[in-house]
């Protein structure tokens, strides 16, 4: 298994950066100016289980949002929960921001010191790969230690993560918010990140075979 560290057209679960209709109500007279530009990626501190609703309402307001999802069998139901618990993806210019606050559960944008820190743009683009692939995706405790690598086949192809030796499953994670999610995916799709002991013949995970797609 190989932990990545947050798309294809058909999405399995998880929130598109589409549009929807204004809100009702108190909140409808906040509605933002629309962004014709693309922002950074910023990731909004909020209340447990508002993930979701946040995440509904910040794209009613036309800003692009992710809430990473994954299903978990729950007594006779399956649910679907939050591989990043309190947190929200969201582009913005945090200039302009103030007004998140009022929405239900939004309680800060991250922050490092006193500044809000961008999360970088790969890290969201793996993790919205992973839930878009369908590959089983649970939260992640977040290694310090492992072999780097990357995915050099199938629908993942690309994404870099972390080898947890243990559980074999490739971990990605959030650097900012020191989180993580697995998935796993087959071995064959491995193969040593550039810079690693891998590359020494240190590494216990088959390399791909050549010309492989």
């Amino acid at each position: 298994m190989v932990i990545a560290s947050r798309t294809a057209a058909a999405r399995p679960i998880g929130f598109t950066p589409t549009g929807g209709p204004a809100l009702a109500g108190p909140l409808k007279s906040m509605h933002p100016v629309q962004q014709p530009e693309r922002h950074p990626w910023f990731a909004l501190y909020v209340k447990s289980r508002h993930e979701k609703s946040v995440g509904t309402t910040l794209r009613q307001w036309g800003y692009e949002a992710l809430v990473p999802l994954y299903k978990r069998p729950n007594r006779s139901r399956i649910v679907a929960l939050p591989l990043f618990p309190n947190y929200v993806f969201c582009r913005l210019d945090f200039h302009t921001a103030p007004p998140l606050f009022r929405i239900p559960g939004v309680f800060e944008i991250v922050k490092q010191g006193n500044t809000p820190a961008p999360i970088s743009e790969d890290e969201v683009t793996a993790i919205d790969l992973v839930v878009a692939s369908g590959f089983p995706a649970t939260p992640w405790p977040n290694l310090q230690v492992g072999d780097a690598v990357r995915i050099d086949r199938g629908p993942l192809r690309g994404i870099q993560g972390t080898l947890d030796r243990a559980s074999k499953k490739l971990v990605v994670s959030v650097a900012l918010l020191q989180r993580s999610i697995a998935v796993t995916v087959p071995r064959e799709w491995l193969a040593p990140a550039s810079g690693t002991r891998a590359q020494t013949g240190e590494w216990d995970c088959p390399r791909p075979a050549e010309g492989g797609n």
